[in-house]
């Protein structure tokens, strides 16, 4: 839950952008003309998920990255041909460069350290934080007395880049309230979840919606939307086992409508 008191700020760079070099591949696959944005978004999103340590992003027409890449996903539709490393221009690529720079913010304050061990920002979709400074000035967490709830700052970040080649930040923050309690342990605890607003944190991109329905088929059991269970579906298919390996088999499947307005 977040306060509806909003601070918008806009931040210049005092310099144009600098044009950089990336390497650049093309996708293959069957039927890239039908929908090339979704297919290419779709690629960009696998291949980010397991090349973590890298900026991967897509132009709506190729992958471009910060770094050669190393890992591939199994069991894709695609493959990609290396185009090599080149300079794009600012101005031709003002959409990749807005998203670009956005990655170098998020990965410098991933880097920001409170005492020089505790990590200042979480930067896993949102960017928030926890920490604040009280009138002593002094920097702590702020928490319930069964630390189930904590208070913290969420940052939403926004860059563009205009005719003057000049990157401005659009900042606006706000405070709220987040529940260390999971849906799960919220279940157990007889706490009704229905209409309340969650994030997945498993996803690449901003990920947040409002829980609908609490479904009777547990994450063992074949989902109709997937041909097989929720387990099976990111064992399998994802290869990200270590998200589900410690859910209980009698969990259920919850439905949350996307705040993008997709469908649940």
């Amino acid at each position: 839950m977040y306060s509806k008191d909003l601070r918008l700020e806009v931040f210049s760079s005092d310099r144009v952008v600098s044009a950089c070099s990336f390497h650049i591949y093309n996708i293959k696959t069957k039927n890239i003309d039908v929908n090339p944005f979704k297919i290419i978004r779709g690629a960009c999103l696998k291949l980010s998920n397991i090349n973590r340590e890298i900026g991967v992003f897509e132009n709506g027409h190729q992958i471009i990255t910060t770094s050669e890449i190393d890992n591939y996903p199994t069991e894709v539709d695609f493959s990609l041909e290396y185009v090599g490393y080149k300079e794009l221009n600012v101005s031709l690529n003002a959409k990749f460069y807005e998203k670009y720079i956005e990655y170098l913010i998020r990965k410098k304050l991933s880097q920001v350290r409170i005492y020089g061990k505790y990590n200042k920002y979480s930067c896993k979709s949102d960017i928030t934080s926890a920490w604040f400074k009280n009138s002593k000035g002094d920097i702590g967490i702020y928490k319930s007395g069964d630390k189930s709830i904590s208070l913290e700052r969420v940052f939403n970040i926004s860059v563009q880049i205009c005719e003057d080649c000049k990157a401005y930040l659009w900042l606006d923050t706000k405070s709220g309230f987040r529940s260390q309690l999971t849906v799960m342990d919220m279940l157990e605890r007889k706490i009704d979840v229905l209409g309340l607003m969650v994030k997945n944190d498993w996803g690449t991109f901003r990920q947040t919606g409002i829980l609908t329905e609490i479904s009777t088929t547990t994450v063992s059991e074949p989902l109709n939307e997937l041909s097989c269970s929720l387990k099976e579906y990111y064992i399998e298919k994802k290869k990200e086992a270590y998200r589900v390996e410690g859910l209980p088999d009698n969990t259920p499947v919850v439905f949350v409508k996307p705040s993008n307005g997709d469908k649940p």
